[in-house]
């Protein structure tokens, strides 16, 4: 995540540096502000441990899972306003949603011996993460001509984060000796809220006096503490490297 975060970084600062050599020209476009819709892809796939425990027969079972949120699409909205010279500021509402398949390996209490655990294996497929995000910014233009403007952005991002889970797991036997049997889920969901950040750059290119075409590279990141089942708790690593494109309207 440093790493990522220092590239990110790194980026922004070669951009402030290029923007020194090159002249703002005057423009007749509109300064006050702007709203924009963008779309694109969120890369950074990662993979969250989780446990719970449930009860069944008289005693506590124990269930353990990865879930892996692999890259996908997300979607935003946003807006600025002018703020003085070369700053602005703004805010943007962004999600990303994405199901994934995860394998539950159980301990299973014995129906007749106490503390004779069985272990048996679960698929639980499409299990649903989502991330509805705000990202408030500050906006630096470095760059400013007749047809193309650049800036990067940065500030905090308050993370939504909800998951569909398993609420407690339950066992059809086959019958004496009780080394086979199949397995059963309910299920819930689990939200949690926090504050991570974001950084970034977008360029944009005028396509008419109001109207232009984005591109923009942002990297989020929050890490969550997402409540589980009997008590539990895992981190949750939200957020990751968006790349997208958008139109922007000015005003």
């Amino acid at each position: 995540m440093m790493q990522k975060t220092t590239t990110m970084l790194l980026v922004c600062g070669l951009a402030l540096a290029g923007a020194s050599a090159v002249s703002a020209q005057g423009t007749d476009k509109p300064d006050r502000g702007f709203v924009s819709v963008a779309g694109g892809f969120q890369v950074g796939g990662r993979t969250t441990d989780e446990s719970g425990t449930f009860s069944l027969y008289d005693e506590s079972g124990t269930f353990t899972g990865s879930r892996k949120i692999s890259n996908g699409a997300f979607f935003e909205v946003g807006g600025g306003m002018h703020v003085s010279g070369k700053f602005s500021v703004g805010a943007s509402f962004s999600r990303f949603a994405k199901a994934s398949t995860v394998v539950y390996t159980a301990s299973i209490p014995h129906p007749l011996f106490f503390d004779s655990p069985r272990t048996a294996a679960l698929t639980v497929n499409d299990l649903g993460h989502t991330e509805s995000v705000v990202h408030i910014q500050a906006i630096y233009r470095v760059m400013d001509t007749k047809k193309y403007d650049v800036s990067v952005v940065g500030g905090p991002s308050i993370f939504s984060v909800s998951e569909d889970t398993v609420s407690t797991i339950s066992a059809t036997e086959t019958g004496s000796p009780f080394t086979a049997l199949s397995l059963a889920a309910t299920f819930g969901s689990a939200s949690k809220r926090g504050i991570g950040f974001n950084v970034g750059a977008d360029a944009n290119y005028t396509l008419t006096r109001v109207l232009a075409a984005g591109l923009n590279v942002k990297y989020t990141y929050a890490s969550l503490s997402m409540p589980g089942t009997g008590g539990a708790t895992h981190d949750v690593k939200a957020g990751g490297l968006q790349v997208g494109i958008g139109l922007r309207y000015r005003f």
